[in-house]
């Protein structure tokens, strides 16, 4: 009895669910309001704020819950989060009021009816949403290397795609290039958009198969949905011609009728029968579907052991009858090799080649390349990456909850799901070929359903209540949860969106190839990569853009190296007609005879020397000591803002027989005449003939922290004389020669920044975000990045450093570079032009009079490469070895915006005095994640092992960065960067 008294009177003191609920809306919409105004507040204004806030959401609460309409107390104690928040931050307010108004949402809907509207319905909303989507951020245009060849073999029908051929792709694409509108390259990249949208509509499907037509089971078809669509290869793949997405629907189709043959209690055979139909020419089209498809078999098998007991009944056989039938689609390889054969293709027609050409076998030797125990640790070392790279980390969470889940509530299922994707992910990993994010497309619709699956069944009221035997308190919770991968999806699209929007209006392809093949000189041939290639043969045979030009493209021959393969068809064809190059090979190119002169963003190879200035450049007549001349120039900005980089185009003449060699320097210099970059490059000048004009291209990065205002490229020319040092020739007017001027405006658009903030001053500028660079170890290198308005004459202050902040509008991005020792307190400060302090506003807009910056780690770094990337981590495990061991290092990048380029990433150690040198040379992250996929924000980890020679000496050794484009071996600049030092032990 005094056990129940204490119970009711402990319950007759609890604070009422509504008044806790009340307060913790009005606090949260409190600091919300405080926080929009931007304007530092006074501690009376803000208590009668809160106040105000407080009282106001208290009643309307109570209100709410006398008329039955009460709010779950534990969805509002979500926004405790952002209350308690340490730091301005509208991301995290939102993430926090978007949870809680889902969970109130699972919360009304569960009450009300556990069984949702018409699927139909559903299933048309989300197809007509992701089609919308996919549409909007669809490229438009001709696309470079394997895209290219998808739009014009479709579109001509002339030759058949490279193996095993697609002939399926080939027939369905077909149809899609006659559809009246815009080009047959848009045409094709549409039919992605259809594929894709209905991949979404089939996963959703699925996972409201699998359980239920419950409103659990909308939401987990909703976090699939979101989940796959907003992945950042999923909607590449969506919006550009590839053989990736019908790949995609396949699997997805196959998924959903093997479900459905679960459920369905009157037509079993009937989705037997199109299960064998999806996956008949789901292997058609992608023979490694087949690996997935032996869990499909098992799931099959597991279901009805009765196909294997007794195989000759009826429903047995007809799906394998389907599944032959659907083979046939083969048929048309022989078929158009026969109607119009070429000699690539004309040996379709004999079945042993037929055979090797549709089943792959070109590539046999690269499938399980790296499934060596000497390479398998290293591959399995890439799958954090692969699917960071794809979703964010709540995602990747929430998929492992539904395995958990998936095995316990339906073993089968997790069998084929989990099983399939486990095993194509091995075969992914471990095939030797790039672009490995691609390949795993297959696993990411499983990892979507499986996902899927744990949200639907965490967030279905009778599973919660009745199997778990959970408290209301704790299902709000689960709910909590199941909300939280809702918006993580949601966030994971907000990341992504417009780098594909931007992508949308990309034309860099066209950009590239097309002045390339319309300004070649009759009868040229262009030398090309098979990115190249591709789209010039679209030109060619669709547009029928310049067809007497040549262009072949320069395939691998075996037992040769790919620049000596270059060089070969250079000297084959210079005697006969212009040639053109489109890869540069910077270690076999200058040995040749010939002269290689920038074309469009290729070269023309000279075996003569040329006279003439183009036409293209601005006329120059500036000599240098009566040896050199600069005779033209061209500026590839006509408006410059920070963080691009700025090509010069240079013509140089010789004044006459020169007797040594010299070297050009392009600098850029501020109203100051203070170096800002600089780039040099040394000629061969004594080889020169007189008169001879030579033009060259230098690159010059506008970096971020230089300020605005008005800079001048420069251009000098000096050479190294024997007893050492520089001599400069010299001009009429000193010994530099300005080639132009222009303005400087501040960046459009913001830098990503691994600590976002939010920090406005009043009457000056918001400090957005903070990096750091830990290059030197004994100084730290801090960026502070800033957002207009902002009056001129405002300095920002850290420690004793002061850095002058530029007049920003509204909208406009700056950023401050600021070198203090490692020791100096991390706090931030702004001062108007009188050294005055400006006040921020902080934390629910409470004044402060500087800003905390986050911490650091040894291991940061924020070195920007060119406008395309930072080195954001270097890390080693171990910074002493000995002679014939091995260094480790782990680099991390991030994408500064979506790259249409493919770098190399050069990992360089040295001994001392150069004594010896060891490099590693290759994509990022193993050629499995190239830049050409790179999004805005993505962030790719990227291990290097590189052997020391078993003769290095004792002592400190040195490690260098560089990257550079795969064809054109332009640097991004800087041209080296320091990664750290090493000891090597006697």
């Amino acid at each position: 009895m005094e056990r129940n008294v204490t119970t009711m009177d402990t319950a007759r003191h609890r604070l009422p669910a509504w008044l806790v609920t009340g307060l913790a809306l009005g606090l949260f919409l409190a600091r919300i309001v405080a926080e929009v105004t931007r304007v530092p507040w006074s501690p009376l204004a803000l208590a009668m704020l809160v106040i105000a806030s407080c009282a106001a959401l208290v009643w309307l609460v109570h209100w709410l819950d006398h008329r039955g309409a009460s709010l779950p107390l534990v969805p509002a104690l979500v926004l405790l989060v952002y209350i308690l928040w340490p730091q301005r931050d509208w991301r995290a307010a939102l993430v926090a009021a978007s949870i809680a108004l889902l969970s109130w949402l699972f919360d009304l809907l569960s009450r009300n009816t556990q069984h949702a509207t018409r699927s139909t319905l559903i299933d048309a909303f989300t197809f007509a949403v992701a089609f919308m989507v996919y549409l909007i951020t669809l490229q438009k245009d001709i696309l470079p290397a394997d895209s290219g060849e998808f739009q014009l073999v479709t579109t001509t029908l002339r030759g058949i795609l490279h193996p095993p051929g697609y002939p399926l792709y080939t027939l369905v694409g077909k149809l899609f290039t006659l559809l009246p509108i815009g080009t047959p390259a848009l045409r094709l990249n549409l039919m992605s958009v259809f594929l894709a949208a209905g991949t979404l509509t089939l996963v959703g499907a699925t996972v409201r198969k699998m359980l239920g037509e419950s409103w659990g089971g909308v939401w987990g078809s909703l976090a699939a949905v979101l989940a796959l669509g907003t992945a950042t290869t999923f909607w590449a793949q969506a919006t550009t011609a590839n053989i990736r997405m019908p790949t995609a629907f396949f699997t997805a189709w196959c998924f959903y009728l093997l479900i459905a043959y679960r459920q369905s209690q009157i037509s079993k055979d009937r989705y037997l029968t199109l299960f064998a139909l999806a996956f008949s020419l789901g292997l058609g089209h992608y023979f490694v579907l087949g690996v997935m498809g032996l869990f499909f078999v098992a799931y099959v098998v597991l279901l009805d052991l009765a196909l294997i007991r007794q195989p000759r009944r009826r429903a047995a056989w007809r799906p394998m009858i389907v599944f032959v039938l659907a083979q046939l689609v083969w048929l048309y390889l022989p078929i158009r090799a026969a109607i119009a054969p070429t000699p690539e293709t004309r040996d379709l027609l004999s079945p042993g080649y037929f055979l090797w050409y549709a089943s792959g076998q070109g590539f046999a030797g690269d499938m399980l390349a790296f499934a060596g125990p000497e390479q398998l640790p290293a591959r399995l070392a890439l799958l954090p990456t692969l699917f960071t790279f794809q979703m964010n980390l709540p995602l990747l969470i929430a998929a492992l909850i539904g395995a958990i889940l998936l095995m316990w509530r339906d073993w089968r299922a997790g069998v084929m799901l989990i099983g399939g994707f486990f095993a194509h992910t091995f075969i992914a990993i471990t095939y030797r070929a790039p672009q490995t994010v691609e390949y795993e497309m297959p696993a990411y619709i499983a990892l979507a359903v499986i996902l899927g699956f744990g949200v639907g069944q965490i967030s279905t009221r009778s599973v919660q209540s009745q199997i778990l035997n959970l408290r209301p308190a704790t299902c709000d919770l689960l709910n909590i949860a199941a909300a939280g991968v809702i918006v993580a999806g949601l966030a994971n699209g907000i990341a992504h969106a417009p780098s594909y929007i931007a992508l949308a209006n990309d034309r860099s392809t066209r950009e590239y190839v097309e002045p390339m093949l319309r300004d070649a000189p009759p009868g040229a041939i262009i030398l090309s990569d098979w990115h190249s290639a591709t789209p010039m043969w679209y030109l060619q045979q669709v547009e029928g853009v310049r067809n007497d030009v040549t262009v072949r493209y320069v395939f691998p021959v075996a037992g040769q190296e790919s620049s000596q393969v270059w060089r070969s068809l250079i000297e084959e064809n210079i005697v006969t007609r212009t040639v053109i190059v489109t890869h540069y090979w910077g270690s076999q190119y200058p040995t040749l005879p010939y002269i290689f002169e920038p074309f469009g963003q290729a070269w023309q190879v000279r075996s003569e020397p040329s006279f003439d200035v183009p036409c293209d450049l601005t006329p120059l007549a500036v000599e240098f000591d009566g040896k050199l001349r600069l005779a033209g120039y061209h500026l590839s900005l006509t408006r410059a803002s920070a963080g691009q980089p700025l090509k010069v185009t240079l013509a140089l003449q010789s004044l006459g027989q020169l007797d040594r060699d010299y070297t050009l320097t392009v600098r850029l210099v501020d109203a100051n005449g203070m170096r800002r970059a600089q780039q040099d490059r040394g000629y061969p000048t004594r080889s020169f003939a007189p008169g001879e004009v030579r033009v060259d291209r230098f690159t010059l990065p506008l970096e971020p922290t230089l300020p605005p205002g008005r800079y001048a490229v420069v251009v000098g020319v000096y050479y190294v004389p024997p007893e050492g040092g520089f001599r400069n020739l010299r001009t009429a007017d000193g010994e530099w020669a300005t080639v132009a001027t222009f303005d400087l405006a501040p960046g459009g658009k913001a830098l990503p920044t691994l600590h976002p903030l939010d920090v406005p001053f009043a009457n000056g500028p918001t400090l957005t975000g903070v990096d750091y660079d830990l290059s030197n170890p004994s100084s730290l290198r801090v960026y502070l990045h800033w957002r207009g308005p902002g009056a001129a004459g405002a300095a920002a202050r850290i420690g004793d450093g002061v850095t002058r902040l530029p007049e920003l509008t509204r909208g406009a991005m700056f950023v401050t570079g600021h070198d203090i020792p490692v020791a100096t307190p991390l706090q931030v400060n702004v001062t108007r032009a009188d050294d005055r302090r400006l006040t921020g506003a902080g934390a629910w807009g409470w004044p402060i009079s500087s800003a905390q910056l986050p911490g650091f780690h040894s291991t940061d770094r924020y070195v920007l490469l060119g406008d395309q990337m930072a080195l954001i981590g270097v890390e080693s495990p171990r910074r002493t070895v000995a002679p014939s061991q091995s260094i480790d290092v782990i680099l991390r990048f991030l994408s500064l915006k979506p790259l249409v380029t493919g770098d190399v990433v050069s990992v360089r150690i040295e001994g001392e005095r150069s004594a010896w040198r060891i490099s590693s040379d290759d994509h990022p992250a193993a050629n499995a994640i190239p830049t050409l996929k790179w999004i805005a924000g993505s962030v790719v980890e990227d291990r290097r092992r590189l052997k020391l020679p078993d003769d290095a000496r004792p002592g400190r050794v040195s490690g260098y960065l560089r990257v550079y484009d795969e064809f054109r071996e332009d640097v991004l600049p800087p041209d080296d960067v320091f990664l750290g030092e090493w000891n090597v032990a006697p």
